[in-house]
């Protein structure tokens, strides 16, 4: 195998002008009409934010239930359940 010189190769392409470019990364123009941003919060969102507010603890409820433990007034479904036992137990 011979090599007779550089045979086909050209020299380097030129340099291209670079508007072509610049063209296609200019920032659009302005419109004459400013656009204005808008939020919608669906129902479901505003039921939450709702619930947010409301405190975890209904403190009225605990006071409620405390002062009927103290008085011995409060009953459960447990309790109630344990007095027909003991009723029933005594009967037989």
């Amino acid at each position: 195998m011979e090599i007779h010189g550089p045979g086909n190769v050209s020299g380097p392409d030129p340099i291209q002008p670079t508007n072509r470019i610049q063209k296609a990364y200019q920032q659009p123009q302005a419109s004459a009409r400013p656009t204005e941003d808008s939020v919608e919060i669906s129902e479901l969102a505003q039921f939450k934010a709702k619930l947010d507010q409301v405190p975890d603890i209904r403190l009225d409820k605990v006071e409620s239930l405390r002062q009927q433990i103290e008085a011995g007034t409060y009953e459960t479904d447990d309790k109630i359940s344990d007095i027909v036992d003991q009723i029933i137990d005594d009967l037989s």
